[in-house]
């Protein structure tokens, strides 16, 4: 091992003790994932130094005119797989590995050289967007969408995602769903959610791996995989999201 990547493995271990709180008790998903329920108050959140005297919310102070009250909604999981509600005061955090910082760094490169490969004939990064029309005489707080879950066959150099985004030239939050074997090392249908300040030149992160990113639910946790629609059933999942700037005191 170089001096340069033994620099590297410590760097990722130090990256793994600060992320994996000692929990207050664990979940095992069938293999898949090892979720921890962390004390809410001692989340990697709260480690940033801008939240150093931030006052836990468990509500908004405001909501959009449009929107009522803000339900604890997803689509369920997968029937093989059980179900998480952690104890009072805790919420569910999946555990960090070494492989998924890897991962996470590697995608991350992706998205700045916008290299994914999507055909052999056709590589790229491609979309299929619906955007608000500009609207000089109007100010935007936020968005809401209802997302069909969907399980989606790719490559393991490859990914699928669904999700809503908030951004402007540079700054960008996204959320959704994703089958993305190089981030989660598996081809399930789970929730995602990105963030930048450069349009991904310099900052860039994904999941729980984002920085400042405080959680108040005690049973969905980031990276969860969901239950999917089947086209034509009469029973269909969907994630409902919202994301918006709180205008309120």
């Amino acid at each position: 091992m170089s001096k340069w990547e033994g620099e590297e493995e410590r760097d990722l271990e130090k990256q793994l003790k600060i992320l994996n709180k000692a929990p207050v008790m664990s979940y095992q998903i069938e293999g898949h994932d090892i979720v921890d329920c962390i004390n809410i108050s001692k989340q990697p959140a709260f480690d940033h130094p801008l939240l150093k005297n931030y006052k836990l919310q468990m509500k908004p102070s405001s909501l959009p005119k449009e929107v009522t009250k803000i339900g604890d909604s997803m689509p369920s999981m997968t029937k093989r797989y059980k179900s998480i509600t952690c104890p009072r005061g805790a919420i569910p955090i999946r555990r960090t590995s070494k492989r998924d910082l890897i991962a996470a760094k590697a995608l991350l490169y992706q998205y700045r050289r916008n290299t994914f490969p999507s055909t052999s004939k056709s590589p790229g990064y491609h979309f299929a967007i619906a955007k608000t029309v500009q609207d000089s005489s109007q100010q935007y707080y936020g968005a809401k969408v209802d997302i069909n879950t969907r399980s989606v066959t790719v490559l393991d150099s490859q990914f699928s995602e669904a999700f809503i985004s908030i951004q402007n030239q540079f700054n960008g939050i996204h959320h959704g769903w994703a089958v993305n074997p190089q981030l989660y090392g598996d081809n399930l249908t789970r929730t995602f959610s990105s963030w930048t300040a450069d349009a991904f030149e310099r900052t860039g992160c994904f999941n729980s791996l984002c920085p400042g990113i405080v959680q108040i639910s005690q049973k969905h946790y980031m990276g969860e995989a969901l239950k999917i629609s089947k086209y034509g059933a009469s029973r269909q999942y969907v994630l409902d999201r919202l994301i918006f700037k709180e205008t309120g005191g």
